[in-house]
């Protein structure tokens, strides 16, 4: 949630398959931007970006999206990553995301953060993303 706050979003949005949870992980951080919405309070909540972070896309299913709407979204993002598109991603794109994209950028890139950290050298990560989605897809 912080790296999202620092980047200045103006609302940040969690739900859970639990109100109470929901409350709970948003009062992790003491930011007004932070709010817990219920599964149908989602319907009113026109997001910019959608970040799936349940582990459905592991197991090849989606999680509950009946009171999301893709309409205005910007970007539909999947932590998890594959060899194609999750089923995520494909229900964000059919629903009107603009664009969508998978976990393994991230991946990678906090793999060169670590890196950096204990070598002081900043790897190139972009041919090593390229690498690995061209390994995924054999």
């Amino acid at each position: 949630m912080h790296p999202l706050l620092d980047a200045g979003i103006k609302t940040l949005a969690i739900t859970n398959r639990t109100i109470a949870k929901a409350h709970h992980i948003a009062s992790q951080v003491e930011d007004s931007r932070v709010l817990a919405l219920d599964k149908p309070g989602l319907m009113s909540f026109n997001a910019d970006i959608i970040i799936n972070s349940t582990s459905a896309s592991l197991h090849n299913t989606l999680p509950d999206l009946e009171h999301i709407s893709f309409a205005d979204c910007e970007l539909a993002y999947d932590m998890a990553y594959a060899s194609k598109p999750t089923l995520f991603m494909q229900h964000a794109s059919d629903a009107g995301a603009k664009k969508v994209a998978d976990g393994l950028g991230m991946l990678v890139e906090q793999a060169a953060a670590a890196f950096t950290i204990w070598t002081s050298e900043v790897p190139q990560s972009k041919p090593v993303i390229n690498s690995l989605r061209q390994q995924l897809s054999l």
